[in-house]
């Protein structure tokens, strides 16, 4: 096995031990590792090895993938209007971000987007925020990070939270700077 990895993976990506930096872009299930993977081989299909730069250049394509699976657990719920009232509450979004942060843009971006407008006249924010929790879109950071795929069982809303890594490109999240 050890050899398996020597041979096709680099030790280290991001000062992270390669299986750690693969299962922290993923939700721990086989599936998402299996996309990860098979879109490198996809856009690189003459490379022998996965390098850092192949898993940089497939960053855009793994979290808009990602994004799409992520939505049609929300479609459980939510309608199609609503998941972009979700897509709208998320973006640009700088994380980590508390609940007075959210409900801040929240409150500011439904006066543009009628989509997010429509999600939060049906649905208050802390129960957007549980779900999204619950499908791992979200979860919380600090000290301890927490995500339901992780066995956390529910999101606490008074903690800091974050979106997800892998979803950061495709949403173009941003890292809050502490003094924010």
């Amino acid at each position: 096995e050890d050899d398996i990895w020597k041979k096709y993976f680099p030790e280290k990506i991001n000062n992270q031990p390669i299986k750690e930096y693969i299962l922290h872009r993923t939700w721990y299930r086989p599936r998402d590792i299996v996309r990860l993977l098979n879109i490198a081989i996809q856009q690189f299909p003459n490379e022998t090895k996965f390098s850092h730069q192949i898993f940089d250049a497939i960053n855009k394509e793994y979290s808009t993938q990602s994004w799409i699976e992520q939505t049609e657990e929300l479609a459980a719920i939510y309608s199609p209007e609503e998941i972009e009232g979700i897509k709208k509450m998320l973006t640009a979004l700088k994380c980590p971000f508390t609940i007075h942060q959210m409900i801040e843009k929240c409150e500011t971006t439904r006066t543009i987007y009628s989509s997010l407008d429509n999600l939060l006249q049906k649905h208050r924010i802390g129960d957007v925020l549980s779900h999204l929790y619950s499908v791992g879109i979200i979860g919380n950071t600090g000290e301890k990070i927490r995500y339901s795929f992780r066995g956390d069982d529910e999101l606490v809303i008074e903690s800091k939270m974050k979106v997800h890594d892998s979803l950061w490109n495709y949403l173009s999240i941003e890292y809050r700077k502490s003094a924010d």
